[in-house]
């Protein structure tokens, strides 16, 4: 049997270092990266011989959810993350906006709960806003590229 890395070996191919690499925050999300997504997949990396090859800053949370899914483009890796987000945070998306005098007003772990619930809301808004201004980004670099 050929390990892994033997088989990653015996292909000729090679990454480009995407720009976001230089940065310390994900391209996908804006949260803290601190890992390399690879853009087509290492796992279908032989299926995609003529897509260009990056290595993208990501988050862990964001590399973990695109894994080695068949998303061979940034435009298609940004769509399924957000999909992906809003099907996991669709209760804390749709919970009440509670503002600090609301909060104030509660006591013990009532008031610990929707404190804790407010800053996900926030995380989780802040986290598909910024996905979907990135796809707004790449269609509008795409368009361009046609010009």
């Amino acid at each position: 049997m050929v390990s892994k890395t033997t088989r990653k070996s015996n292909l000729n191919f090679t990454y480009k270092k995407h720009e976001s690499l230089n940065e310390q925050i994900c391209f996908y999300c804006g949260h803290f990266g601190d890992v390399a997504d690879h853009v087509p997949p290492l796992a279908w990396i032989q299926f995609y011989p003529d897509y260009p090859r990056m290595l993208i800053r990501a988050c862990h949370q964001c590399n973990a959810h695109l894994g080695c899914k068949t998303l061979p483009t940034l435009i298609s890796r940004v769509d399924y993350l957000i999909k992906r987000y809003r099907k996991k945070y669709w209760k804390i998306l749709i919970s009440p906006d509670w503002d600090d005098e609301e909060i104030n007003e509660l006591k013990g772990s009532l008031k610990t709960y929707v404190s804790i619930s407010r800053i996900q809301h926030e995380v989780a808004h802040e986290r598909i806003e910024f996905l979907m201004e990135r796809k707004k980004q790449l269609l509008q670099d795409v368009n361009t590229s046609y010009d």
